[in-house]
């Protein structure tokens, strides 16, 4: 295989692990995995006489083209970072999303409904005097939840968090 079919998908997953998913990294790894089924159709050309390259090469990318066109790419996405283990919290049954709305502004917790994602609703939105960016909860050995979030792109403030005072039962 090409190496910069390699290192491009090891690079594209090293961002899905560490920021997310996104439409634009979700469809650049799809297109990356053609590229590469592309290469592997190449190389059996070179090896195997009156190998139907061209056939097979269209039919694959056909098949791919149709399954990304008809498939809900943003719910995919947005259920691939709800289940991602470091995007939600459980608590009493629950899975909570902590992320900061689009003005910066504020953080939000974000109840998801696991049945249907669209239904989920926000429990809660903290004021934070200034702009918060990149809102990450975590728990230490104890149990106990803390969140770091970064202060208008310059402090990076932790606290302890308990759900005990902002979710109402």
């Amino acid at each position: 295989m090409n190496n910069f079919n390699l290192l491009s998908n090891f690079n594209i997953f090293l961002y899905i692990n560490l920021y997310g998913l996104t439409r634009l990294r979700l469809l650049t790894s799809i297109f990356m995995a053609a590229i590469a089924l592309l290469f592997i159709i190449m190389i059996l050309f070179m090896y195997i006489k009156r190998f139907p390259a061209a056939k097979y090469a269209i039919c694959c990318f056909a098949v791919i083209g149709l399954i990304t066109g008809f498939c809900d790419v943003d719910r995919t996405v947005a259920s691939y970072n709800v289940n991602a283990y470091k995007s939600g919290i459980m608590y009493e049954n629950g899975l909570y999303l902590f992320h900061a709305p689009i003005n910066r502004n504020h953080i939000g917790i974000l109840k998801i409904n696991r049945t249907d994602i669209e239904k989920s609703e926000v429990v809660l939105q903290a004021d934070m005097k200034g702009s918060c960016f990149y809102p990450f909860v975590q728990y230490d050995t104890e149990g106990n939840i803390y969140m770091s979030y970064t202060v208008d792109r310059k402090h990076i403030r932790i606290s302890k968090f308990t759900f005990e005072k902002y979710i109402p039962d």
